[in-house]
């Protein structure tokens, strides 16, 4: 992993004699970016986390070095930019939700963020060039991208693992909430597309499978990656469902054919993005997945599912909002609705057998 890093040194002038002239750093960081990559999947399969973090850490101070001293530009950089976010997708991935690594990776982003805005000369009439760390150039594209192209050939785990990671960067506001779009991907997918239930235990055994698709994956191998993201980021997205962000492309944020189709999805006003009325459907949708969940005997499928929903009632409630407005106006809308409103009488009900009657 460390000699990646000496080759990332050695591709310019000014680093190395006899390297590419400036302008050619581009080509020459894109060449070599493919055995940078196998280096990572290379470390993945060791199970070297620490070194794959320590080369995160020395690839950020020497882009930060090559734009500062060398002159690289961002847009030369971008190859090796791209190739950090893809070793942190796949850490982030094989890296266990519970664990505190994932945590540290988080912080390791933070850090990077916390190097601000980066300054050096552009021309001699003393003007000067940025490079935004606090943006994390393209490292909300690039995550957005994993997700709608490896989702469904993910095992579970990792399914769940980058969701964690993923929703807890997204809760911090990270490059205007554009990293929310991966919520509205998923939720799309998972409340607002039809597709079987499946089941959990059989989720259990399952690895990640190269052909799959994401018509082939059931709510079960779904639902845990969006109750990941209810649980950590689910203030955040409730704050843009009110305002109906949608900051996004209509290929991303638009709606599924089972919310669009819906009288809630008929009452939005917006194509794409973040709204109430999509916000009141996927509580809906929960409702319906804990009830198949439960005659089905997947008690654990049911619990995300009713979890989910009481973290969301915990959002809307004394809030103000158009949403609130609703769900006073339809008292039966979500079953047992005045029960979420105090969490330890919450914990106690889901405890009993009474939480699972339909």
């Amino acid at each position: 992993m460390q000699d990646q890093m000496q080759d990332q040194m050695q591709d310019s002038p000014g680093v190395s004699a006899g390297g590419p002239p400036l302008g050619d750093h581009h080509a020459s960081f894109l060449t070599s970016s493919p055995r940078r990559r196998e280096s990572i999947r290379e470390g993945i399969r060791r199970g070297d986390f620490d070194g794959l973090r320590g080369s995160m850490a020395s690839s950020i101070a020497n882009i930060s070095s090559r734009f500062c001293t060398v002159g690289n530009t961002k847009e030369e950089l971008e190859p090796l930019l791209h190739d950090l976010w893809y070793a942190c997708y796949q850490t982030a991935m094989h890296t266990s939700h519970s664990s505190a690594e994932l945590d540290r990776l988080a912080f390791d982003l933070c850090l990077a963020r916390g190097r601000g805005c980066l300054k050096s000369p552009a021309q001699s009439d003393g003007s000067f060039r940025s490079f935004p760390w606090e943006d994390l150039p393209f490292f909300v594209t690039d995550m957005t991208d994993f997700w709608i192209n490896h989702c469904a050939t993910m095992g579970a785990t990792q399914r769940l693992n980058l969701s964690y990671f993923l929703a807890k960067l997204a809760s911090t506001s990270l490059d205007y909430d554009g990293l929310c779009r991966v919520a509205l991907v998923l939720f799309r997918d998972t409340f607002e597309t039809v597709r079987p239930l499946g089941s959990l235990a059989e989720l259990g055994n399952a690895t990640a499978s190269p052909d799959a698709t994401i018509q082939d994956l059931s709510i079960a191998a779904l639902l845990p990656a969006a109750y990941a993201w209810i649980r950590h980021a689910g203030l955040k997205i409730f704050q843009l469902s009110v305002i109906s962000w949608n900051d996004c492309s209509v290929t991303i944020g638009k709606g599924g054919a089972t919310f669009t189709e819906s009288e809630l999805g008929r009452k939005s006003t917006s194509p794409a993005g973040f709204s109430p009325w999509r916000w009141l459907h996927w509580m809906k949708r929960l409702q319906e997945i804990a009830d198949e969940a439960t005659q089905a005997g997947e008690t654990s499928l049911a619990d995300d599912a009713l979890n989910a929903i009481c973290y969301m009632l915990g959002h809307v409630e004394d809030s103000g909002t158009l949403v609130e407005t609703e769900l006073d106006a339809r008292p039966g809308f979500i079953r047992h609705q005045g029960r979420y409103k105090d969490y330890t009488a919450y914990t106690e009900w889901m405890q009993s057998s009474d939480c699972r009657e339909t």
